[in-house]
């Protein structure tokens, strides 16, 4: 009876043994969640052609083992998440005093560059942004854009989205619209036939500003999704290949 209850025993310490093992999880990649715009070819709902700035985030996370899972939602609504804590994070953000109440900021992950959208046939003339001081300027609602226009005292008129703005600047309910040069160009793609033939971009870009992941502060661990998201983004910019991914959003200018 001895081997029997030596084997039992066994049997016994073994089940006991295995029910204390965690499952296994450290071959898992911990996910972040992201907020952000359809805002093409930064980041949005299509591939790879879609998403240059976005391929940028999820190399930098994979750098240190994290997976990073895109909410593509209005702008208005990405704010809201970041704030409540509902998402880890948001991407393509500018940075204000007010913003970093709420979230904590990475390093610059690139620029965008603002471009002036006009009507081809105006009665007017713009050689800079202050020309526009009794016009009705259209800008992405909550942006960063739209505080700009309030702060060099230009009457803004929030739009929802990029599309929304080329819209109604074509039919006349905006005299211009200020706009990311890269994402408005490429989305002017989506426009019907007859409208990019009315509008265009006054090129050069009115100004410049970089742009962020930030972190929300109402997130548990949020400081070291920012300290984890910062060291991939240095060892891609160490290498090629953060080049190589940038260089695809220059070329849709």
């Amino acid at each position: 009876m001895l081997p029997c209850f030596r084997s039992g025993l066994l049997l016994c310490l073994s089940l006991f043994l295995f029910a204390c093992i965690p499952p296994c999880v450290a071959s898992e990649e911990p996910t972040v969640v992201v907020a952000s715009l359809q805002y093409p070819p930064y980041i949005g709902r299509g591939g790879v052609e879609e998403n240059r700035a976005w391929a940028v985030v999820k190399a930098a996370f994979a750098q240190r083992g994290y997976h990073a899972r895109k909410v593509i939602v209005p702008w208005a609504r990405a704010l809201q998440l970041a704030e409540n804590g509902e998402v880890d994070a948001i991407f393509m953000i500018n940075k204000t005093p007010e913003r970093e109440k709420w979230g904590v900021f990475s390093d610059i992950v690139g620029e965008e560059r603002q471009v002036i959208w006009l009507q081809k046939q105006r009665d007017f003339a713009v050689a800079q942004l202050t020309d526009l001081k009794r016009k009705r300027v259209g800008v992405l609602r909550n942006s960063f854009q739209q505080t700009y226009l309030t702060n060099h005292g230009i009457f803004s008129v929030g739009v929802k989205d990029v599309l929304e703005g080329l819209h109604m600047l074509h039919h006349g309910r905006i005299d211009a619209y200020l706009a990311e040069q890269a994402s408005s160009l490429y989305l002017s793609r989506d426009l019907p036939p007859d409208l990019p033939d009315g509008i265009e971009p006054l090129l050069p870009p009115v100004y410049t500003e970089p742009y962020y992941l930030s972190a929300s502060r109402k997130v548990a661990g949020h400081e070291k999704i920012i300290q984890e998201f910062n060291a991939g983004l240095a060892a891609l910019k160490a290498s090629d290949e953060f080049e190589r991914m940038m260089m695809y959003l220059r070329l849709s200018e």
